[in-house]
């Protein structure tokens, strides 16, 4: 699901905080709205018979053809939705997401051939809706593997707040005007057969820790082909004895042709010190299209080791240590600025600790720290101590 959101200031009026406008704006867009409160699906009319999905439109067809096909829409809740449909091409985010472009991109592929019969549609409550569409496919189109999807979206969200200006005129108050489109959309696949080229590469594989003690690693991911793939990765995780120390299996998301993908895997355990070694392998599974895409998945396999230092707690030992090297500096220093400035004393039969501090104007815990006395604290006849000097 992707939520796009305008904002527009009228800055020659007073603006409440941005925080409240955004919160009452959209309290006011769900009011009554299904579709917001996330109770609109759209399926597959005629799902495969074979592998019965009803969640994703896949075609193979040749250059000229043209698909008809029907989607369904329902509304799930007890409020009228009012939705726009349109198609649009599809791209891998930067992690590797099937991304479903926004309406205002530039559409190239299966958001320009395509086209739905019902641009607008108001759905009842618990009611079901056939949209047809068609997707004509150009008599020169190059053999490969196309990406799209149809998006459903929030048809109400544009106009909620068209009279705001108004309002800030009569008031002589303006709330930030926020037009709020929710969006949700099924994928499409459609393979054309012909002269394909696989042109793909794992470029890179990283490791990091963040401050969490998190290890994760990072592929880079380049497909220059005419095929998109689904690619899989196995990482086993040795430590410095060689004893397997984790596995994780993790889908790597979408590689569609002509991007670059940097995916993450993060580790389940959390490695505190050591060297470790990481050996990744790759598969790159072909997922729809007929035989010709569906021989043996090529892998890719990289290495690499890696130190595993507990910056954190090292940073705080550090720390720790440093403050009471501080701290001992200090006292130090102190003690030596008290010796230059004071002079001998000895002690005579009257005397003990409190009558000595208090001729001297210091106060007697200070006194026996600075002349190393320990409890009981006592003075005896003789005994010399550094006490400071009177000034004048």
């Amino acid at each position: 699901m992707h939520i796009k959101t305008k904002m527009k200031k009228n800055t020659k009026y007073t603006v409440f905080p941005v925080t409240l406008a955004l919160l009452i704006a959209t309290l006011t867009l769900s009011i009554n709205t299904a579709f917001a409160l996330g109770q609109v699906t759209i399926t597959v009319k005629n799902p495969d018979p074979y592998e019965g999905n009803h969640s994703w439109f896949i075609y193979q067809k040749q250059a000229g053809d043209t698909i008809e096909d029907v989607a369904v829409l329902k509304n799930f809740s007890n409020e009228v939705a009012i939705v726009n449909i349109y198609a649009v091409d599809a791209t891998s985010s930067n992690d590797g997401g099937y991304i479903l472009k926004f309406k205002e991109e530039s559409q190239k592929g299966i958001g320009y051939w395509a086209d739905v019969e019902t641009k607008s549609v108001s759905i009842g409550p618990k009611e079901s809706i056939d949209i047809p569409f068609k997707i004509k496919l150009p008599t020169n189109i190059s053999p490969g593997q196309y990406l799209g999807g149809l998006i459903v979206e929030d048809g109400a969200a544009g106009g909620a707040t068209g009279n705001q200006d108004e309002s800030c005129k009569d008031n002589n108050i303006c709330q930030a005007n926020i037009a709020v489109q929710t969006r949700i959309g099924t994928r499409i696949y459609l393979t054309v057969p012909g002269k394909t080229y696989e042109d793909f590469a794992l470029t890179n594989f990283t490791q990091s820790k963040n401050i969490t003690g998190t290890t994760k690693f990072e592929f880079t991911i380049e497909n220059n082909g005419n095929i998109a793939y689904e690619p899989k990765a196995t990482i086993t995780v040795y430590d410095s004895l060689g004893n397997l120390y984790e596995q994780i299996n993790k889908p790597l998301g979408t590689s569609s042709p002509g991007t670059v993908i940097h995916p993450i895997v993060k580790m389940k355990k959390k490695p505190i010190i050591g060297n470790f070694k990481a050996d990744a392998t790759v598969t790159f599974d072909r997922k729809f299209g007929d035989s010709e895409f569906h021989s043996a998945s090529p892998t890719e396999k990289l290495s690499l080791s890696f130190w595993v230092v507990p910056w954190e707690i090292i940073f705080t030992i550090f720390i720790i240590a440093l403050i009471f090297a501080t701290y001992i500096l200090k006292q130090k220093i102190a003690y030596k600025k008290y010796i230059f400035n004071s002079k001998q004393y000895i002690a005579t039969e009257e005397d003990d600790l409190e009558k000595i501090a208090k001729n001297h104007d210091i106060a007697w815990k200070k006194l026996a720290k600075y002349n190393k006395l320990k409890p009981p604290y006592i003075v005896k006849t003789g005994d010399t101590l550094m006490v400071p000097k009177k000034t004048k």
